[in-house]
C-alpha cells in the first residue's frame, strides 16, 4: 500500500521583516552598564552612610565619652599562627586600624 500525503499550500506567503537596529538601541546597550555602575555606586554610598558601627577605640571614646579599658587583639591570618607555633615570631596582638 502507498501512503498518500496531502499537499498543503499556504494562502498567504510569509514575508521577512527588516530588523530595526538604530542609534536608539545602541544607546540603550551602552547606557545599561553605565547606569548599573551608577546605581551600584549610589547603593554603596548609602550602605556606608547608614553604617553606624564603632570600629576603633577612639570612636568608642568619642561616642561614650569614657575611656576604653581594653581592646581585643585582632587575629592575623593562618600564616601568622603557623609562624608563632614554629617559634619564628613572638605572639603579639595587633590593634585594629
Amino acid at each position: 500500500r502507498k501512503l498518500h500525503l496531502a499537499e498543503m499550500t499556504m494562502a498567504i506567503r510569509p514575508e521577512a521583516e527588516a530588523e530595526v537596529v538604530g542609534a536608539k538601541s545602541l544607546l540603550f546597550y551602552a547606557a545599561g552598564p553605565i547606569l548599573g555602575l551608577l546605581i551600584a555606586f549610589v547603593f554603596s554610598l548609602l550602605a556606608e552612610t547608614l553604617d553606624h558601627s564603632l570600629r576603633t577605640p577612639i570612636e568608642v571614646e568619642k561616642h561614650l565619652g569614657k575611656p576604653v579599658l581594653a581592646v581585643l587583639p585582632r587575629m592575623d591570618g593562618r600564616g601568622a599562627e603557623a609562624r608563632r607555633q614554629l617559634g619564628g615570631e613572638a605572639a603579639r596582638p595587633s590593634l585594629p586600624s
